[in-house]
């Protein structure tokens, strides 16, 4: 294995990061709102945590504004993007393109879920879910989400892996089942 690094340092944060970025992870949009509107972050650290109950989970970057909404509110919405939706994703990355200011919510691309938080049209997967707890864990938050919903469509999801968006067309292999 090369770039093997041990010990507790800069170096080490570094190796790591570069280390995960050589995992592909589906691209999500956190979602949450208060009185003055919807909020969402662009989050590629999303997990299922449990099936029964069915618990999910997110980290976000502790100086993320999204990060007091959630916890006032205590509902939050994840929305797994698909193929094509990369300039959603990096709207809500904060980067700003022709047309779409950061952090902006376009009312053809988004609808409430039935808590009323945003859900983004066309996501190849959408999540309602309850605050169930929120860990500080250095950096980040990691929330922990109570499923109170969820809907899936036939569409491919986007996943970003080496810094750059990627599908994951191309040959299936079957997973064998015991």
């Amino acid at each position: 294995m090369s770039d093997d690094v041990a010990a507790d340092s800069a170096e080490l944060a570094h190796a790591f990061v570069k280390a995960c970025s050589r995992t592909a992870t589906p691209v999500t949009i956190v979602t949450s709102a208060d009185p003055s509107g919807g909020l969402g972050q662009t989050v590629s650290a999303f997990s299922r945590v449990s099936d029964d109950p069915p618990v999910l989970g997110v980290c976000i970057q502790q100086r993320s504004p999204i990060n007091d909404v959630i916890a006032a509110g205590e509902e939050f919405n994840v929305s797994v993007l698909a193929a094509g939706q990369e300039r959603v994703a990096d709207t809500f990355a904060g980067r700003e393109a022709p047309g779409r200011p950061r952090f902006s919510f376009l009312d053809e691309e988004w609808s409430g879920g039935r808590n009323g938080l945003p859900l983004l049209d066309g996501a190849a997967v959408a999540f309602e879910c309850g605050l169930l707890g929120v860990q500080d864990v250095g950096t980040h938050f990691l929330y922990l989400g109570r499923v109170l919903r969820a809907r899936h469509a036939d569409a491919e999801p986007l996943v970003h892996l080496r810094g750059a968006y990627r599908t994951l067309a191309g040959e299936r292999h079957e997973i064998a089942r015991t």
